[in-house]
């Protein structure tokens, strides 16, 4: 079992128990946000089993900048066509957004890791 299943088992495990106490739907969107990305983050690791880290991992800092820019920058472009067009491509609206959260994370971990400014 991975990581990611096991936080999102987790979390459905305490929004289990913490059900009876909850007194109103506002209430639940802490943990629904929290189910959310650990939706994305077993979403990024499927895709890292099928296609491999890619520029993830890459050495060169400006490559990677490239590389997070255009995969940024491909999927607002697919979002912004699904929503003023109603045509999405291959993916569902919802996978391009998981995917725009998890190139955010992916971008803020270069960030940290390589001192991006």
């Amino acid at each position: 079992m991975s990581y990611y299943r096991e936080g999102l088992r987790a979390l459905q495990d305490k929004r289990a128990a913490l059900k009876q106490f909850l007194l109103t739907p506002e209430s639940d969107t802490q943990y629904e946000f929290e189910l959310i990305l650990a939706e994305c983050a077993e979403l990024r690791e499927r895709k890292v089993q099928q296609r491999g880290e890619g520029a993830y991992n890459q050495k060169d800092a400006r490559k990677s900048k490239l590389e997070l820019w255009a995969n940024l920058r491909r999927k607002f472009i697919r979002v912004e066509r699904y929503l003023y067009e109603g045509a999405g491509g291959t993916e569902s609206l919802e996978d391009d957004l998981m995917d725009l959260v998890n190139f955010a994370a992916m971008g803020l971990q270069l960030m940290r890791r390589e001192g991006w400014k």
